[in-house]
């Protein structure tokens, strides 16, 4: 199996991992700046990636971009939230990680018909779901390293040949 840098799965899965890193030192700096700022790092990695892969929509990269950037605010928020509720921090992030997962994979569906099917979308959110249990770590750079390259891979997957043109 020939490993190519053209190919979204690892192109989208080698961008989550690099910026899962740069965001999980972030996180042990300024986390209120970080907190700010790691969905848009992620957004921007993936849409250069695509980019550079040949999907040049302005609208859809907007979308994905702004996709990502809410999809960390509401898993977030919804993460601080439920906190005083729920005991257990695998459950938070089991449930942010579906959230979080789930946003990022409406916002790819405006741009691959990919994924809009159920069976790629439902993968995405249960792979964030899992990958997001890794909250419970007192680390942050497991969990956004694993999350980041797994819904970069799962995403990846969803993407088709570029526009001719």
């Amino acid at each position: 199996m020939k490993i190519s840098l053209g190919d979204p799965v690892i192109a989208l899965a080698l961008a989550g991992g690099a910026t899962g890193v740069l965001n999980g030192a972030l996180m042990l700096g300024d986390i209120e700046l970080a907190n700010r700022f790691l969905g848009a790092i992620f957004g921007l990695a993936v849409v250069a990636v695509l980019w550079r892969l040949g999907h040049r929509s302005r609208g859809a990269m907007v979308a994905i971009l702004l996709a990502f950037y809410a999809s960390w605010e509401l898993a977030v928020q919804l993460a601080v939230r439920l906190s005083s509720t729920l005991e257990q921090l695998f459950q938070l992030g089991l449930i942010s990680g579906a959230l979080g997962a789930a946003i990022v994979a409406a916002g790819f569906a405006v741009a691959f018909s990919g994924a809009r099917r159920a069976p790629a979308f439902l993968r995405t959110v249960a792979i964030g779901a899992v990958a997001g249990m890794l909250l419970q770590i007192d680390n942050p750079f497991p969990l956004l390293v694993v999350w980041q390259a797994l819904i970069g891979a799962s995403l990846g997957a969803t993407v088709g040949r570029p526009p001719a043109g």
